[in-house]
């Protein structure tokens, strides 16, 4: 027997990498923000792996927490887990990059299980001021931005069909 795995990713971006789709081009730099998120639609039921966002502007050095939670959910509600968290414990983040344009990917350490059409919301929280890279219109059909606006933020949701738990 030989074991096959597949891998799925939803992609706002510019850059096209095996296996994801990319949306409509990035064509703003977000404000200094604590705090922001982004509603995305599962197009396939597994375990989100890893989330992958992109800086806008240049900022002092963060830290921060990775929050996840079922539905279109704001972002105070998301933070205070008075949604349906979809994670277990929100995840530390040791460092938010601080210079321009820099895409870095946040490896979950245990997958978060999303169902295929379903809706969820991710949250990044920092102490400081961070500046992500943002859509200036809301484009992406299956979510918005939470959390000052409805634009898109520039976002990789990377699913991976086989990371589910054991009752999932």
């Amino acid at each position: 027997r030989q074991r096959v795995d597949t891998y799925l990713a939803i992609k706002y971006g510019t850059t096209m990498i095996g296996g994801e789709t990319s949306y409509v081009q990035n064509t703003d730099n977000g404000a200094g923000l604590t705090s922001v998120g982004q509603v995305f639609t599962a197009s396939t039921t597994g375990g989100v792996n890893s989330i992958t966002l992109r800086t806008g502007g240049t900022a002092n050095g963060a830290t921060g927490t990775l929050y996840m939670c079922t539905g279109s959910v704001s972002l105070a509600n998301c933070i205070a887990n008075t949604g349906s968290v979809q994670m277990q414990t929100p995840q530390a983040l040791t460092t938010i990059p601080t210079a321009l344009n820099t895409v870095f990917t946040i490896n979950l350490t245990t997958p978060a299980e999303v169902v295929a059409g379903n809706q969820y919301t991710f949250v990044v929280s920092s102490g400081a001021n961070v500046y992500y890279s943002l859509q200036n219109t809301d484009t992406y059909l299956g979510g918005n931005r939470v959390g000052f606006g409805t634009q898109d933020m520039y976002f990789s949701v990377n699913v991976a069909p086989d990371m589910i738990s054991p009752t999932g």
